[in-house]
C-alpha cells in the first residue's frame, strides 16, 4: 500500500517512532511534580490568554482581531500558543494539557525529515533522519519542555522540505502546490518566532537568484504567491505589532540572565560555540560514526577518482543536493554565531538538517559489519538520551541532565487558592519579590490563570527608585527566605522591595508555606484593603451612591483620601463607570474628575457565580488629586453612573457632600492614586512632548493593572465627557492616549487629526500624527503631517528621525540618506 507514493510500511514505522517518543515523553511528563520555570511560565500564560479571547471569536470584528494579535506585542509570536489552544480546550487547563501540542510537532517533524530524506536520497535515508531526530538529547530536552523553540523546529523543518519539493517539483500543477506550501509554512514560522527566517534566508536568496539568472518567471510568480500567502498568515499580528517586534528583537540580542557573561559565548570564541556543542545536541555516538563513515566513503571516492558520484544515482544532482543542505545550515550558523545570545535551543531548527546529512552518511553505509555498527550507535545513544531524562546509571554524560522533579510539591497553587478564598469577588495581582525557577512571577502568573484568571503574577522592585510606589501599589506580596533567584541588574530593587514589604506595618503575613528547599514563603497581605465587597441575599435594579466620606479641608494639588460606598445588582456594579465631577460651588467653573469604574473594575466571579441581579455593597477607599492650580472655595460631588457594556447612564442621588479647597489645610494621609487619575496626569505632558518619563511611568503602572482595563475606563468616561465638552484639549490627549495603549491607530488618527485643527501651533500634535500614520505604513500621509510638524519646529530631536523614516518607507532612499546626513 502507498498512501501519495509513500510506502505503507514507511508510514507504520513512523507512526512507530512517534509512537515510542510519545511514551517516553508522556512517562516523563507523569513523573515531573516541578512548577513550570521563568520562559514556561510566561509561555504557558500567553497559551492560556490565547484560549480565553477564542472562547468568544469575532471574526468580522477588527476590534476583536487586534486584541487577539496585541496578546503577543513582542518578538514571542503566538503560533505556539494558538497551536496549544485546541489541547487545552480538548484536554483542559494545565501544564501536561499544554505540553501535549509537542505530540503535534513531533509528527510534523519526523514526516518533514522524512519526506525531504525520501526527495533527495531515499526512503531508508529518511527514515534514519527521522529516528535520529528523536534519538538525539537536545530534540528530548525540547520534547520535555514547553518553549517556542521546539515548534520553531517542526515548522522550520516543514518549510524547508516544501521549498526543497517545490524546487525539484516535475510539472505546474505540483510546483504551484509546493510553492504554496511553501508559503504557508514561511507564514508560519514568522509566526512561530520573527528571527526563524533567517534560517531560510540563504535557500530562498538562492532560489531567488537561480530563477532570475534562468529567468524562469513562472517560478518567480509562483514564489511571489507564496510571499502573498505567508503575508496573509502572519501579516495581521505583525502589522499590529511591528514597531514592539523590532525593538523586542534588538534587545533580544543583549539578553541572556544565565549565560550572557560566558566568554566562551563572545569573540572568536562564539563562533565556535555551536560547533563545539554539535557533537552532544547530536549525541557522540551517532555524530561520531556518521563521521567517520562519510570520512571513509570520501576517501574511497578519491582513490577511486570518483569524487563527483558520491551520492547513490538520483535524478536529482548530487552536488546540488549536498550543496543545498550545507547552504541552509552554513547560513543558519553564521547568523546565530553573529547574536550575542546563545543557547542550543535558538540554533536548534538547523539541527533536523544536520541530522538528515549525517542519515545519509550512516544509511549510505552497506556491509553486515556496518550494519552492527549503525544499530549499536543508535542503540547506545538512545540509552544516552534516557539517562539525561530519566535518574539510570550512566558512564558518560552528553548533556546537562533534564530529570523530573520526584519531590514534594511546591505550593504555587495553593498561593493563588489564598487570595481567591480571601477576595473571591476580587481580580488581585500579586507582587512577586523572588525569582527562583519554582517560584516566579511568570509561573506565579500561570497558576493565577488557571483559577478563572482571577489572579496576576507581577514582578516589581525593577528599580530602587520605584520601590516605595511599588510597596503601596497592591494588596498581596509574596517574599521567600534564603535563596531568592536570579536577578542580575535588578537585585538591588528586588532586595529593597522584599525589605519594604517585610517591614512595612500596612502590610500583615497572611500564611507561610515550607518548602522543599528548607527554605519559607511568606504570602502579605494589605491590613486595610481599599476595596471591600460584601454579598447581600437581596436583589437590586439599579445602582445607588450610599455614602461618601473625605476630609472637610484640603490643600490644592496634594491627593485627598476619599470613601465611596456603591450598592446595586452584581451586573451593573460589575460592568458599572462612575462620572465623579467635583463642582467649584457659587458659579466658579472650576471641577476636577474622579472618573473611575466601580472597585476600580476589578470585580470577578471567580469560583462564584452570584445572580445578576444579586445585591452587593462596594466600599472603595481611594485618593483623588485636585489640580494644584485651582482656586480656594467649596467645590460639591456631581455624580452618574455609566454602563460600560450597554451605554446606560443615569444620574446617582447621593449624600450631599463637599470639600474645601484651601492652601492653609493640611494634607490627610491618602493611599495611591487610582491607576485611572494617574494616567489623566500623566497625558498632561503630551502636549509638550514629554514622553520619555510618560511611558516609563505606564510602564510602571501596567504592572498594577495586568490587563489594563483602566485604560478601556479612562477611554469611555472620557468619550462620554467628549460628548458634553467636545473641543477640550486635555480630554482630547488624554483620549489619544488611551487609543495609543490600545494600539487602536486608526482611532489615534482620528482624534488627533482634530487635536491638529485645535492646537495648529503646536509641533508635538503633528508629530504625534505622523508617527501613528508611520505605524499603519501610511508614509505619503506622515509626510504631509511631518512637514508641518517641520516647518513649526525644526528642532524636535524625534522629528528627524520619524521623516528618515518617512523617505525610507515611501522608497526615496536619496531623501532619506539625505535626512540622516
Amino acid at each position: 500500500m502507498k498512501l501519495y507514493g509513500v510506502k505503507g510500511r514507511d508510514i507504520l514505522v513512523l507512526v512507530a517512532l512517534w509512537g515510542v517518543a510519545t511514551i517516553v515523553d508522556r512517562v516523563w511528563f507523569s513523573l515531573d511534580q516541578a512548577p513550570p520555570a521563568w520562559d514556561q511560565g510566561d509561555h504557558l500564560t500567553r497559551a492560556m490568554n490565547y484560549w480565553r479571547v477564542l472562547q468568544t471569536p469575532e471574526i468580522f470584528s477588527s476590534t476583536w482581531w487586534t486584541q487577539l494579535w496585541s496578546l503577543s506585542p513582542g518578538y514571542r509570536a503566538p503560533f505556539v500558543y494558538l497551536a496549544t489552544v485546541p489541547f487545552l480546550a480538548l484536554c483542559g487547563k494545565g501544564h501536561d494539557s499544554a505540553t501535549l501540542v509537542n505530540l503535534l510537532f513531533t509528527a510534523i517533524l519526523i514526516s518533514s525529515v522524512y519526506l525531504m530524506g525520501r526527495r533527495l536520497f531515499d526512503a531508508r535515508t529518511g527514515l534514519w533522519a527521522a529516528a535520529l531526530c528523536l534519538i538525539a538529547p537536545s530534540m528530548a530536552l525540547m520534547r520535555t519542555d514547553y518553549l517556542l523553540d521546539y515548534g520553531l523546529t517542526a515548522i522550520v523543518a516543514f518549510t524547508m522540505m516544501a521549498l526543497t519539493y517545490w524546487r525539484l517539483a516535475s510539472s505546474q500543477l505540483r510546483s504551484w502546490l509546493w510553492s504554496l506550501t511553501f508559503g504557508f509554512g514561511c507564514g508560519l514560522t514568522i509566526l512561530a518566532r520573527p528571527n526563524g527566517l533567517l534560517f531560510l534566508v540563504l535557500p530562498i536568496a538562492w532560489v531567488v537568484l537561480e530563477d532570475l539568472f534562468r529567468r524562469r518567471w513562472l517560478r518567480l510568480l509562483q514564489l511571489a504567491g507564496a510571499f502573498l500567502l505567508a503575508w496573509l498568515i502572519f501579516g495581521g499580528w505583525f502589522t499590529t505589532n511591528w514597531l514592539t517586534i523590532l525593538t523586542a528583537l534588538g534587545r533580544a540580542n543583549t539578553w541572556g540572565v544565565l549565560y550572557q557573561h560566558d566568554p566562551a559565548r563572545k569573540g572568536w570564541l562564539g563562533w565556535l560555540y555551536y560547533g563545539r556543542i554539535l557533537p552532544n545536541m547530536v549525541s557522540p555516538p551517532i555524530f561520531c560514526l556518521a563521521l567517520g563513515c562519510a570520512l571513509l566513503h570520501l576517501g574511497s571516492r578519491f582513490r577511486q577518482h570518483r569524487l563527483g558520484k558520491i551520492l547513490h544515482p538520483q535524478a536529482v544532482s548530487r552536488r546540488w543536493v549536498w550543496s543545498w543542505l550545507i547552504f541552509f545550515c552554513l547560513g543558519a550558523y553564521l547568523f546565530y554565531s553573529w547574536t550575542l545570545n546563545k543557547e542550543f535551543r535558538f540554533i536548534l531548527p538547523y539541527l533536523p538538517i544536520v541530522l538528515l546529512m549525517l542519515a545519509r552518511s550512516l544509511a549510505y553505509a552497506s556491509g553486515p559489519w556496518m550494519t552492527r555498527l549503525r544499530w549499536g550507535a543508535a542503540a547506545i545513544a538512545s540509552a544516552m538520551t534516557l539517562t539525561v531524562l530519566f535518574p539510570l546509571p550512566t558512564l558518560i554524560s552528553v548533556s546537562e541532565p533534564h530529570l523530573p522533579y520526584l519531590g514534594d510539591p511546591y505550593p504555587n497553587s495553593e498561593v493563588i487558592a489564598a487570595i481567591t478564598q480571601e477576595q473571591p469577588y476580587l481580580r488581585s495581582t500579586l507582587g512577586v519579590a523572588v525569582n527562583t525557577s519554582q517560584i516566579n512571577p511568570m509561573n506565579m502568573d500561570f497558576y493565577g490563570s488557571l483559577a478563572n484568571f482571577q489572579v496576576y503574577g507581577r514582578q516589581l522592585g525593577i528599580s530602587e527608585k520605584t520601590v516605595k510606589q511599588d510597596g503601596r501599589a497592591l494588596n498581596w506580596y509574596l517574599t521567600k527566605t534564603q535563596n531568592q533567584g536570579v536577578y542580575e541588574g535588578i537585585e538591588a530593587g528586588q532586595v529593597a522591595l522584599k525589605a519594604e514589604v517585610e517591614q512595612n506595618p500596612k502590610l500583615q503575613l497572611q500564611r507561610t508555606w515550607s518548602l522543599p528547599d528548607s527554605s519559607q514563603l511568606h504570602l502579605y497581605q494589605r491590613r486595610h484593603l481599599p476595596i471591600q465587597v460584601e454579598p447581600s441575599s437581596r436583589s437590586a435594579t439599579q445602582v445607588q451612591l450610599l455614602q461618601v466620606e473625605v476630609p472637610g479641608t484640603a490643600p490644592p494639588g496634594k491627593p485627598i483620601p476619599v470613601t465611596y460606598k456603591w450598592s446595586g445588582p452584581w451586573a451593573d456594579l460589575r460592568d458599572g463607570l462612575v462620572l465623579l465631577t467635583w463642582q467649584q460651588e457659587g458659579g466658579g467653573t472650576s471641577a476636577w474628575y474622579h472618573d473611575h469604574g466601580i472597585a476600580l473594575g476589578e470585580l470577578m466571579a471567580g469560583a462564584e457565580f452570584p445572580e445578576a441581579n444579586q445585591e452587593f455593597q462596594i466600599t472603595e477607599h481611594l485618593a483623588m488629586q485636585p489640580p494644584a492650580s485651582f482656586p480656594a472655595g467649596s467645590y460639591r460631588l456631581q455624580a452618574a453612573y455609566l454602563n460600560r457594556r450597554s451605554g446606560k447612564t443615569y444620574p446617582l442621588v447621593g449624600p450631599q457632600v463637599q470639600v474645601t479647597l484651601t492652601a492653609q489645610a493640611t494634607a490627610s494621609p491618602a493611599p495611591e492614586l487610582d491607576l485611572v487619575t494617574q494616567l489623566r496626569q500623566l497625558s498632561t505632558g503630551l502636549p509638550a512632548g514629554k514622553l520619555d518619563a510618560l511611558f516609563d511611568e505606564i510602564g510602571r503602572i501596567n504592572q498594577y493593572d495586568p490587563i489594563q482595563d483602566y485604560v478601556i475606563q479612562a477611554e469611555q468616561t472620557l468619550l462620554y465627557r467628549l460628548q458634553q465638552d467636545p473641543d477640550r484639549l486635555d480630554l482630547l490627549y488624554n483620549l489619544v492616549l488611551t487609543y495609543i495603549l490600545q494600539y487602536r491607530a486608526a482611532s489615534a488618527t482620528q482624534m488627533l487629526t482634530k487635536i491638529t485643527r485645535l492646537d495648529a501651533q503646536n509641533p508635538y500634535a503633528w508629530a504625534y500624527l505622523g508617527f501613528i500614520h508611520l505605524y499603519q505604513w501610511q508614509g505619503r500621509k506622515a509626510e504631509v503631517v511631518l512637514e508641518q510638524a517641520y516647518r513649526l519646529n525644526p528642532q524636535l530631536p524625534e522629528l528627524r528621525t520619524l521623516r528618515i523614516v518617512s523617505a525610507a518607507m515611501q522608497l526615496n532612499l536619496p531623501l532619506a540618506w539625505k535626512r540622516a546626513q
